[in-house]
C-alpha cells in the first residue's frame, strides 16, 4: 500500500513524514531525502492485520455468552417410573439433567429441560409424562425430593414451594388420580440414599416402608419402581405417598439405625429367644399348683389335720382371750 507524506525529519536509515491525514509516521529511508520534500513509501500491512485480528476476537468474545456451568445449589429427584435428577441453581433454573434409568433416558431424548426455570422445566416434563401415559397402576404417583448439593445446607423452603406449585399446576387429575409427595432432605440424606443405590425420593419410600414394617428392599425399588414395589409388598402406594408428603422432611442418620429398627428386611413376628423353646412351663404363673415351693403342700395338709384335733367346745380353735 503506497502512501505519500512530507518529510519532517531525516535520520540515517529512517525518515519521519507527515501524512495527509495529519499523522506522523516513521518509515524506512530509501535514497537521498531532504526535509520538506514529498516522500512516497509503502506501509507494511502486517501490523494492521494483527490489530484487525485482535479487534475481531474482542468482538466475538463480547457476543459469545459465558459458558461456565452455573453453581448447583440443590438436586431435585423426580420418581414416577422414569426416574431422573435435576441440578438446580440458586436462581431456581435447571442446570444439569441426569437420567437414572432407561425409561428416563427415553423420555429425556424428546424434551429439553436444561436452561429452563424449574417451574417451566417441570411443566415440560409432566406434559411429556402424561402424553406418553406413564401414570399407570404400577406408577400411580410422583415423588419429588429436593436435597442440598453440599454441606452448606441452603434454605430449601422456596424450592419446596416451587415444587408443590408446579405439581398442582401441571399434573392433570382428569384421567386418573395421581398421588404426589414433595419432601426435602439435607446433603447427608442424599449421600445415604446414594450409598443404597437410590434416589432421595425412593429412599424416602424405603424409610416409610420400614416404618410400616413392610417387606421391601432397596433392590425392589431399583428394579420395579415405587408403585410396583409397594404393590408387591402388599402396601397401598397412595397411602404411603400421602404419609411421606405429610412428613415433608427426611431426617438424617436413618441408615445408621440398629438393624432391629429396620422391619422391612424380611423379618417376621418376634420369635421366642433361642434355648427357651418348649419351656413355657418354667415361666411363673399365678394360681398354678406347680408354682408352690417344695414341701409347702405337705405343711398345708398337716395344718388341716391340726384343725381337726380342736378340743370340744373350741370348734373355732380359739378361747375367750382371742376376743
Amino acid at each position: 500500500m503506497t502512501t505519500r507524506g512530507i518529510v519532517m525529519e531525516v535520520k540515517k536509515n529512517k525518515v519521519t513524514v507527515l501524512t495527509p491525514d495529519g499523522r506522523f509516521c516513521t518509515v524506512p529511508r530509501h535514497g537521498r531525502v531532504q526535509v520538506g520534500q514529498e516522500y512516497s513509501y509503502t506501509r507494511s500491512l502486517r501490523l494492521w492485520y494483527a490489530a484487525a485480528a485482535v479487534l475481531v476476537l474482542l468482538l466475538f468474545s463480547a457476543l459469545i455468552p459465558f459458558t461456565q456451568t452455573p453453581e448447583v445449589m440443590a438436586y431435585v429427584s423426580v420418581d414416577i417410573n422414569p426416574s431422573l435428577e435435576l441440578g438446580i441453581s440458586p436462581k431456581l433454573e435447571v442446570v444439569t439433567v441426569e437420567a437414572a434409568n432407561s425409561a428416563a433416558a427415553d423420555l429425556l431424548a424428546g424434551i429439553k429441560l436444561k436452561g429452563l426455570s424449574l417451574e417451566d422445566g417441570l411443566g415440560v416434563l409432566f406434559a411429556a409424562v402424561e402424553t406418553q401415559a406413564y401414570f399407570t397402576t404400577d406408577s400411580p404417583g410422583i415423588v419429588l425430593a429436593a436435597s442440598a448439593a453440599s454441606d452448606t445446607e441452603p434454605d430449601l423452603t422456596q424450592l419446596q414451594a416451587e415444587l408443590e406449585q408446579a405439581t398442582e399446576k401441571y399434573v392433570s387429575q382428569s384421567a386418573s388420580p395421581v398421588e404426589m409427595a414433595v419432601v426435602t432432605a439435607n446433603h447427608q440424606v442424599r449421600e445415604e440414599a446414594r450409598a443404597r443405590g437410590l434416589s432421595v425420593g425412593k429412599y424416602a419410600v424405603l424409610l416409610e416402608a420400614e416404618a410400616n414394617k413392610l417387606n421391601l428392599e432397596a433392590a425392589d425399588l431399583q428394579e420395579k419402581g415405587i408403585g410396583r414395589a409397594l404393590l408387591d409388598a402388599e402396601a397401598h402406594p397412595g397411602k404411603i405417598l400421602r404419609e411421606i408428603n405429610r412428613k415433608k422432611n427426611i431426617p438424617p442418620g436413618q441408615a445408621e439405625r440398629d438393624p432391629e429398627e429396620h422391619p422391612g428386611q424380611g423379618r417376621g413376628p418376634k420369635e421366642t429367644p433361642p434355648g427357651l423353646e418348649g419351656r413355657e412351663d418354667d415361666l411363673p404363673s399365678r394360681g398354678r399348683s406347680s408354682d408352690i415351693p417344695p414341701g409347702q403342700q405337705i405343711n398345708e395338709t398337716e395344718d388341716k389335720d391340726k384343725d381337726n384335733d380342736t378340743p370340744p367346745g373350741n370348734a373355732y380353735g380359739r378361747d375367750k382371750r382371742d376376743f
